[in-house]
């Protein structure tokens, strides 16, 4: 159970970082994408409208591009 609290916490102040983060985008991006195995998948409740999904570590990448792109 500790694991799982410690990930939880990583992958949140990761995102925190990258939602804060204006001079750090790149660095933010490679923080949270660096969480993902390279043959992970990603998928939530936005994704599963339109039956999609990112698979591997560049596209899920990609995906938190497109999230932060859209908070400004």
């Amino acid at each position: 159970m500790a694991d799982t609290k410690a990930q939880a916490d990583t992958f949140i102040e990761a995102l925190h970082q990258l939602e804060k983060g204006h001079d750090n985008t790149e660095e933010a991006l490679d923080a949270i994408s660096a969480l993902y195995a390279d043959d992970a998948t990603l998928t939530n409740a936005a994704l599963r409208l339109t039956n999609e999904e990112r698979k591997g570590r560049d596209q899920i990448r990609a995906f938190w591009a497109d999230y932060k792109r859209t908070l400004g």
